[in-house]
């Protein structure tokens, strides 16, 4: 099974591509608080150089892909970061087809993609695995292209699952817009700006904390029997996005803050959650952290930050 493998030097290793993100970060703690090693590659480090793949990655038992350079926004209003995006994807996953190829025993390898965009909003939530997936944006349409490129590369010697991830959150989260609503609004909280929700306050939409995140993809890669293509995380509960500002503004000890609505986005999705039994099933792994308790933790961590 692959988490019984060893690389060339004898030890296990987990390879995360994207090491120094949010997401990225998450993981490699919760590989490292196991007292596993890790190959750590980012935009300083590239996993792919010049057409050719760190032999260190080529030889991981497993390969957590957590890198990419789109958000919704950016995707809707830059064509070519998104062209290049699926560009570098594709060369990735086929390199590391190749490569396995040419090396003993199985390699996993998990791909980051966003469960809160793929799937077709005019059906009912919760979303499982099997629900119907629209290219419904920019955004929706390059991560659903790289699913499909990254799945066709699967083989004997290259086990690929994709895990979908809802709305993560969590400290380490950049501020500011483009990385997700809670980023944005702490940040207003920081510097005293007014709070903007975007849309119905009653939309719903599944928010994850990102250290449960990590220990999905810890479950993932230690589990012993094969995975399936792919595989929901998330917390598995709807939220308002009124009940999201509520908690928010608790957590910051701020109910009175000015808070102004505005209109939905183009690329703003409603109604979105997920089912997540699969991964309870087959990876033993639940949401761990409650939605009040993680905003508490993130705001703590980010007024902690702010006054360095």
């Amino acid at each position: 099974m692959p988490n019984d493998e060893v690389d060339a030097t004898g030890e296990s290793a987990v390879a995360i591509l994207g090491a120094g993100g949010f997401i990225g970060r998450a993981v490699v703690a919760a590989l490292e608080a196991r007292g596993l090693r890790t190959v750590r590659r980012g935009s300083v480090d590239p996993a792919v150089r010049h057409g050719r793949l760190d032999p260190e990655v080529a030889r991981a038992t497993t390969v957590v892909v957590v890198s990419g350079r789109s958000n919704p926004a950016l995707a809707e209003n830059d064509a070519t970061t998104v062209s290049q995006e699926i560009a570098e994807s594709r060369e990735l996953f086929h390199l590391l087809g190749e490569a396995r190829r040419a090396l003993p025993g199985r390699q996993r390898i998990l791909l980051a993609s966003s469960g809160g965009a793929v799937y077709d909003t005019r059906e009912q939530p919760p979303y499982v695995e099997q629900s119907p997936t629209a290219r419904s944006g920019a955004y929706a349409a390059l991560k659903l292209d790289v699913e499909e490129s990254f799945l066709a590369g699967a083989s004997p010697t290259s086990e690929r699952t994709v895990l979908r991830l809802s709305n993560v959150y969590g400290p380490g989260q950049r501020l500011g817009t483009g990385q997700g609503v809670v980023g944005h609004w702490l940040q207003a909280l920081l510097t005293g700006q007014t709070v903007r929700l975007f849309g119905d306050p009653a939309t719903v939409r599944d928010y994850v904390y990102v250290e449960d995140v990590g220990s999905a993809f810890l479950a993932a890669h230690r589990s012993t029997t094969p995975l399936p293509p792919v595989l929901n995380v998330g917390s598995g509960r709807p939220t308002t996005l009124q009940e999201l500002l509520d908690r928010v503004l608790s957590a910051a000890g701020r109910p009175e803050h000015p808070v102004a609505l505005t209109g939905d986005r183009p690329f703003d999705r409603r109604h979105t959650w997920l089912d997540v039994t699969a991964a309870r099933r087959l990876l033993g792994w639940a949401p761990a952290t409650t939605l009040e308790a993680g905003l508490a933790r993130t705001w703590q961590a980010v007024a902690t930050a702010s006054l360095r």
